[in-house]
């Protein structure tokens, strides 16, 4: 997942489906008041991360109407628009409702506060938010607080609590909660030890107990929408790069892909 054949073979896919990687998009702090999005911290946000909406404006930004995207208050909004958590917490959501530019792809540009530019995503919180986009986050018997707070719940009465549990755990996983801890936080007791949060850490702990497989089928859907803007002197300004997801690739483009990067080594070693 880690190296430019990947990050390739996600353009080649992108230009096989006839989707543009680029365009405009408005990101919301997913308040809802009398069916309006508006706004900074959200009915569904227990904290300054997710989950947060994505109003696609132009090209192709991720897949919408997911079992995440239509329950609860969420299904009253516009259509094309899907739900996001984000990725880094040293870059913010500046005025809600503001437009971004945005490209996919499969690394936070700039890294956040655990670093690599771009920082790539783990198998582990692409899991996550798979499993969260389509409903199936289901955690029960793991971690230590009650039955009915591990699932993830989107109705009114529970879901800003399941929010900032999964905001924290993708937070942990991403090496965001640990400056200043020091050493590796890699295994699941290290990224644990980052949070009390009971429902982030039943969420750690299913993403631990994810299997490769599930990782890796994850990590063929869900991607990193980056968006930046200008600020007033137009100098540019990273946005906080959020969780999305692509469709499966079709056979022609899994053709694609294959040509696509055998060409590119080819090219590397010549």
């Amino acid at each position: 997942m880690k190296n430019s054949y990947m990050m390739l073979a996600v353009t080649a896919l992108c230009a096989a489906a006839g989707l543009a990687e680029a365009g405009q998009v408005t990101v919301w702090g997913d308040r809802f008041d009398s069916n309006r999005l508006s706004g900074e911290n959200g009915t569904f946000r227990g904290s300054t991360g997710g989950e947060f909406k994505i109003q696609v404006l132009s090209g192709f930004a991720g897949v919408t109407g997911t079992y995440s995207d239509t329950q609860g208050s969420v299904g009253l909004q516009p259509g094309n628009t899907f739900q996001a958590f984000c990725l880094e917490r040293n870059e913010y959501i500046w005025n809600p409702g503001r437009t971004y530019d945005f490209s996919v792809g499969t690394g936070a540009i700039q890294g956040g506060v655990g670093g690599g530019n771009p920082d790539y995503l783990s198998g582990k919180t692409a899991w996550l938010y798979q499993s969260f986009r389509y409903g199936t986050l289901n955690v029960n018997g793991q971690g230590s607080d009650s039955a009915n707070s591990r699932n993830y719940d989107y109705t009114a009465a529970g879901r800003e609590a399941s929010s900032l549990g999964l905001q924290t755990a993708i937070w942990a996983l991403e090496n965001e909660l640990s400056a200043g801890v020091g050493g590796d936080v890699s295994t699941e007791a290290q990224v644990l030890a980052l949070t009390s949060d009971l429902r982030a850490r039943a969420f750690i702990h299913a993403a631990f107990t994810s299997s490769a497989a599930q990782q890796a089928d994850a990590l063929t859907r869900v991607r990193v929408l980056n968006i930046t803007s200008l600020d007033t002197h137009g100098n540019l300004v990273f946005g906080q790069s959020q969780l999305t997801m692509i469709p499966l690739p079709t056979a022609g483009g899994l053709a694609t892909i294959g040509l696509f990067a055998v060409a590119a080594r080819r090219r590397r070693l010549a």
